[in-house]
């Protein structure tokens, strides 16, 4: 893959800085690591020259950036991010700023305040120590605004971030503690103390008729609903899951296919690295959209572990295929 010119990465830089600045983690969505090619000219890693310079300037490149942020810039997404004076340890706001860090690294003595800084977190309602549990209250509460006919999937989280389904998995498991009042409750507001411990064969058939591609589901697929449908496959192939004769019938009708080939073919591969490579490169972690792992294939192309006849090889470089793949970026122009 040839190596990008300064036109290029200005290109980016226009495109996507933010008030002159890009942080040093920022890859743009075509995958070009912007970030580090602007710490590398704050640096004087990457060379310019005075017109390229000048360019950078006219377009607001900030050559210095502030190395910390100020208190006065964590109490303000403090005060618009905070939930009761609280705010998890693991937050990070919209912007980027690990604000669950500096409100821990407060609580902890870590980050030193002033009296008047103290003052204002107080004032704004800050919780100088978390909780460390919720109440049957609150958990109760969650229940009754968001479960589904009494149920709650298992992995299901409020849009506070609140791991509902795991909670009426512990309740339902006996491994959260309750008295006879509150379990009254839950049975009131319709809690199902059992949920089926499977799916119905209709509504697996129905997500294979809406996700299938050509009579096929990958093992690994998940519905975006959630539901293992390649699992369920697999297991239909397997006979480990039982179908009926009119059930068999149904899946012929659809398409379903009964054998999967177990390895690709080079034309296969081929294909695919026709349409998706770039200038004859394809990234070592690049999957295709139909779920194929061809930056894997072209990485064991060239490390020899797949075999290529003289005719697969010529085939390749007719297609200007790269054998070595450039290991990083140049810093110069």
């Amino acid at each position: 893959m040839k190596k990008r010119t300064f036109d290029e990465w200005f290109a980016d830089f226009v495109r996507y800085n933010e008030n002159g600045n890009v942080k040093e983690t920022y890859v743009t969505p075509e995958g070009n690591r912007l970030g580090l090619w602007a710490r590398g000219i704050r640096q004087g890693k990457y060379r310019v020259t005075e017109e390229q310079r000048k360019r950078l300037i006219e377009a607001g490149f900030v050559w210095e950036v502030k190395s910390r942020r100020t208190f006065d810039e964590w109490f303000a997404d403090f005060v618009r991010y905070n939930e009761n004076g609280n705010v998890k340890t693991t937050y990070v706001t919209p912007e980027g700023n690990k604000l669950g860090q500096w409100v821990r690294n407060i609580r902890t003595g870590i980050q030193n305040l002033t009296e008047e800084q103290r003052n204002l977190l107080a004032e704004a309602g800050f919780k100088w120590k978390a909780k460390e549990f919720r109440t049957f209250d609150e958990w109760f509460a969650d229940f009754v605004r968001y479960n589904e006919n009494g149920n709650v999937k298992q992995r299901y989280v409020t849009p506070e971030g609140n791991r509902l389904g795991h909670w009426v998995d512990v309740v339902r498991r006996g491994r959260c503690k309750l008295t006879k009042e509150q379990k009254e409750i839950l049975v009131n507001a319709g809690f199902k103390w059992k949920v089926k411990s499977g799916r119905t064969f209709d509504e697996w058939f129905a997500d294979f008729v809406s996700y299938n591609k050509n009579g096929d589901v990958q093992q690994t697929y998940v519905t975006p609903e959630g539901n293992r449908l390649g699992n369920w496959v697999k297991k239909i192939r397997k006979g480990e899951y039982e179908v009926t004769e009119e059930q068999r019938k149904r899946l012929i009708e659809a398409g379903f296919v009964w054998e999967v080939k177990s390895r690709r073919t080079f034309d296969e591969w081929f294909a695919d690295f026709v349409r998706y490579n770039e200038n004859g490169n394809v990234k070592t972690t690049y999957v295709t959209p139909e779920g194929n792992r061809l930056g894997s294939w072209v990485n064991n192309v060239r490390a020899g572990t797949i075999k290529l006849t003289d005719e697969q090889r010529k085939r390749m470089n007719d297609v200007g295929f790269v054998w070595q793949a450039k290991r990083g970026r140049s810093k110069r122009t």
